[in-house]
């Protein structure tokens, strides 16, 4: 249900549904005053308030626009990759969610931090980055991960997506090499719902490899088949926050006090029947949402009833 109406943007009913059922989640361990890891049953979407931060020289995420120039390094070594440390990557050890402490600390990893939130904020729909990159590079990987960092400083990764940049028009499009140091436009999108409760920070890493999980690129705009790795190139990509050449991050908050008063538990679905009147195929579906994976189509996913609830 969930990918037809974002795509769309047409209202529940013209499907029949009685109900879209959310997961809306919260990475931590609940703490007294929390909010998150409940369900919800909605006749229609909630209302969303597009919150704008934009990247700052100095690590910072920030509402408003500072007119500084200036641009952050990201180095991209493919024979020294970013490992992969949580994420969707289901045949590693590491899949789901998991403190990026370390990996914070490679000097391949950029991270933009906002300051302790007020008041808890949720996030439901389509989260949108705007960038402005260079690179020393002909061909490069551009990805981005959304963390929610809490009091104590643990950093647990939430959602990622990116681009390599050959297919920077799309996968679809003939690959195009890039003009070494020549700053392009990158527009991601990826699905998120999640609540950041109060004193949280909202960071994103934003890098050039995660290693096994999106395959190496020499960054050479040759072959990517592994013999190509022989002679890869080391990348200076540049991540560009000035008043001509600006970067940001859109989180589509919705009502938090909106969403916990429409909590339910969802096998009432067992009840209901869902109709797709474009198909006018019937059946009982639960949208779960769940962390995505790279790509605007990855991150959501449609189950059965999941077994905790039944």
């Amino acid at each position: 249900i969930f990918s037809y109406i974002n795509r769309g943007g047409r209202d529940l009913k013209r499907f029949g549904a009685h109900h879209l059922y959310l997961s809306i989640p919260a990475v931590f361990p609940p703490q007294a005053g929390d909010h998150g890891n409940i369900w919800v049953c909605l006749d229609e979407w909630p209302a969303i308030t597009p919150a704008h931060y934009y990247f700052a020289s100095d690590g910072k995420l920030q509402t408003d626009f500072l007119a500084q120039g200036g641009s952050t390094p990201v180095r991209v070594d493919p024979r020294h990759p970013v490992p992969t440390v949580g994420g969707t990557a289901l045949g590693l050890d590491t899949c789901g969610q998991w403190d990026q402490t370390d990996i914070e600390s490679r000097d391949d990893v950029a991270s933009f931090t906002t300051a302790p939130l007020n008041r808890p904020l949720a996030i439901l729909g389509p989260t949108v980055f705007s960038l402005h990159v260079s690179s020393s590079a002909n061909d490069t990987d551009v990805i981005v991960r959304l963390v929610d960092v809490s009091p104590t400083g643990v950093a647990v990764n939430l959602f990622e997506t990116g681009v390599r940049m050959r297919w920077r028009a799309g996968m679809d499009k003939e690959p195009r090499p890039l003009e070494p140091n020549k700053i392009y436009p990158v527009h991601l999108q990826l699905h998120t719902a999640h609540v950041f409760n109060a004193q949280h920070r909202i960071r994103v890493h934003v890098m050039g490899t995660n290693y096994p999980q999106v395959s190496l690129n020499p960054n050479n705009f040759g072959p990517l088949e592994t013999a190509n790795m022989r002679a890869p190139i080391v990348a200076t990509n540049l991540l560009h926050h000035s008043p001509e050449a600006p970067s940001s991050v859109t989180l589509p908050t919705v009502s938090l006090s909106g969403l916990e008063e429409r909590q339910c538990n969802p096998k009432r679905a067992l009840s209901s029947t869902i109709t797709d009147q474009s198909t006018g195929s019937k059946g009982v579906t639960i949208a779960q949402i769940r962390p995505g994976s790279s790509g605007a189509e990855n991150g959501y996913s449609l189950d059965r009833l999941p077994d905790e609830v039944k």
